[in-house]
């Protein structure tokens, strides 16, 4: 090594501030709700082989394959969002990946790259994210590796293309934009330390980060036993056929390397829950969960991001006319559904080998929803995009986050914000009571969102879990699932299907989330009694179900504990085996199908009193007086 280690670790410092200054640029500089609000979007660093040194995980590999074929220099800005040329990259049109190269002394050094998810960019549904696609052309503008700048000199017509598909095109351009802001940032800085340390140096620090990645992994995986470990969930359907999908998931040790194999999952698939699953992203991920779930056994670097030096450590299978690795030009859009099931299966491998350090399930879906305005004036055609947290699943040390989100990025969107940009107001917004599975240590609780809409628009839903309970681990029992609802005017409840599109909604009606809970860890009647009561007390439990899922008697109001009635219902408590709790399949409609129901779920809403002729009539009036 030429430079020395003290050196080394400021430099590599160095990269991770930038990587942090970006974030704050577009944070500040983008104009959707979707990446301003809610954090859906990313950045890293990657090297001119285009592998990731820092930052968000990513693999670059598209960059480098249009390096290699045409000519970049300085002041280029490269932008692309085409899963299939991508390999996966970026995996879904709404995500557009801005890319500016990086160079010193006359040599492409680096690329600073930033993706988001746009709020339009086209499709049959807002956010590019249609549930009745059955073709990648259904599902928004496919821009292939281009350059939006060029030396330096925006290409207008690029961008004006763009915005032309975007049903909102301000925000489109805004994004954009932001990104590319965020890319140069990453070209001072990077300059910035040349200029300091010198481009050798910066070179070496990169392959020492490398290196560390590499041998953290080595050491990850000597971890695991050298023999097949294996899981499989399942996916409620894929918006057009309602057959569920499978996910199948081997991992086998074998010496240092580790083998991935995905035989037994589902074929391709109609609907748009096909995942192009890049293998080096697959990788990155891998190593961040073992890092998670045995790090401190290795006494690992907490602060070394994942990057592609574990490139060469696994391998990975993905067979043909799999739904994992789909044929072009199959739908894509809701590949996130299926990334985050994907997420629980390693999930659930890897607590097979480190019980006590991997928390059980969470509620399992990324629950968005759009409504979209609708009418002849400028005005009406307002798009409002969110996506709703769940319950975390129950840790060996503790219980479950509440209101938890797996994409760790993405922040939810204030109350305030929302009902003052958007003709929307959000009537109830809380923990879900019984929605936690039950455990020595609870899951999170999911959530409930009740919003009403107070202009004409139509209603788009993606959702997941809806059939299958979120399990719980080592006696700990399955969460409650996903469910939605739509409140009608004249009092109807109608349950909805997890994903559809052009659902009218009139002014005056509600529309009703309920987050499903994390699956729970131990067996419930290891549970302090006193939390059980306090949960009770906080009506996020009813007394029959502390008695019934806990051995917990409660007796009066405020409840206390019946110590000896509590003793004696948990000394019968039953015996559990299996180490997962799958809970029971849960009835909920299928694509293009809605039920109406006689009367509400339990628990429904704290407002429960449907909205009256009278305030329709308000409402409506509001809507024509602007």
């Amino acid at each position: 090594m030429q430079t020395d280690s003290i050196t080394i670790d400021v430099i590599a410092n160095g990269l991770k501030s930038l990587i942090y200054e970006m974030d704050a640029a577009i944070e500040r500089t983008a104009m959707s709700i979707i990446i301003r609000e809610q954090h859906d979007f990313g950045m890293s660093l990657v090297d001119h082989r285009g592998w990731v040194v820092t930052g968000t995980a990513f693999a670059g590999q598209t960059l480098a394959e249009y390096a290699a074929t045409r000519p970049v220099e300085p002041g280029d800005v490269i932008m692309f969002n085409d899963p299939y040329l991508s390999h996966g990259e970026i995996s879904h049109l709404g995500d557009t990946m801005v890319a500016v190269p990086i160079f010193w002394e006359g040599e492409l050094l680096a690329w600073g790259i930033a993706w988001g998810h746009h709020m339009d960019i086209g499709a049959d549904a807002p956010a590019a994210m249609p549930t009745q696609a059955t073709e990648i052309f259904h599902e928004g503008l496919q821009i292939p590796p281009v350059k939006l700048y060029r030396q330096g000199i925006l290409n207008e017509d690029v961008l004006a293309i763009v915005a032309r598909n975007s049903r909102t095109p301000e925000m489109m351009v805004g994004d954009t934009l932001a990104l590319s802001a965020a890319g140069k940032i990453a070209e001072k800085r990077l300059h910035e330390l040349c200029e300091k340390f010198g481009g050798a140096a910066v070179r070496e620090t990169f392959q020492v980060l490398f290196a560390r990645a590499r041998e953290t992994m080595r050491r990850l995986i000597a971890l695991l036993p050298e023999r097949p470990l294996c899981f499989e969930d399942v996916l409620d359907n894929d918006g057009i056929t309602d057959e569920p999908l499978v996910i199948r998931m081997t991992i086998e040790r074998k010496g240092e390397k580790l083998l991935v194999d995905f035989t037994g999952s589902s074929p391709q698939c109609a609907g748009p829950m096909n995942y192009p699953l890049n293998p080096s992203l697959l990788k990155l991920r891998l190593y961040n969960l073992l890092r998670l779930a045995a790090g401190e056994r290795i006494n690992i670097d907490p602060q070394l991001d994942a990057n592609q030096g574990v490139e060469d450590l696994v391998e990975v299978h993905i067979p043909e006319g799999c739904f994992l690795n789909p044929t072009y030009p199959a739908p894509v859009s809701l590949r996130h559904l299926v990334s985050g099931r994907l997420g629980e299966v390693m999930q659930a491998i890897l607590a097979q080998v480190f019980p006590d350090t991997v928390p059980a399930t969470h509620y399992g879906s990324l629950n968005c929803y759009s409504l979209l305005g609708v009418g002849r004036r400028p005005e009406d055609r307002w798009l409002c995009f969110e996506v709703t947290a769940g319950g975390g699943g129950a840790r060996p040390f503790g219980d479950g986050i509440d209101a938890y989100c797996f994409n760790n990025r993405l922040k939810n969107a204030p109350v305030e914000f929302v009902e003052t940009v958007y003709p929307v107001r959000i009537e109830q917004y809380s923990l879900r009571p019984g929605s936690a599975g039950p455990g020595k240590y609870r899951g999170g609780y999911g959530l409930t969102r009740a919003i009403r809409v107070l202009k004409a628009a139509k209603l788009y839903f993606l959702d997941e879990r809806q059939r299958t309970q979120p399990w719980g681990l080592y006696g700990g029992r399955a969460a409650a699932a996903n469910d939605a609802y739509l409140v009608r005017n004249d009092g109807r409840i109608v349950q909805l299907p997890g994903k559809f599109d052009h659902l009218p909604v009139e002014p005056g009606e509600l529309f009703v989330m309920r987050t499903g809970g994390g699956g729970g860890w131990g067996s419930p009647y290891e549970r302090d009694p006193e939390q059980v009561r306090r949960e009770v007390e906080c009506r996020l439990l009813t007394a029959e179900q502390a008695r019934e899922w806990y051995g917990v008697v409660l007796v009066g109001w405020p409840p206390k504990v019946d110590e000896a009635a509590t003793a004696a219902l948990r000394a019968r408590a039953p015996v559990v085996h299996d180490w997962v709790d799958r809970g029971e399949p849960v009835a909920a409609p299928g694509p293009n199908t809605f039920w109406e129901l006689a009367e509400p779920p339990e628990p429904w809403l704290v407002i429960t009193e449907p909205v009256g002729t009278s305030r329709v009539a308000e409402i409506r009036d509001r809507e024509r007086s602007g």
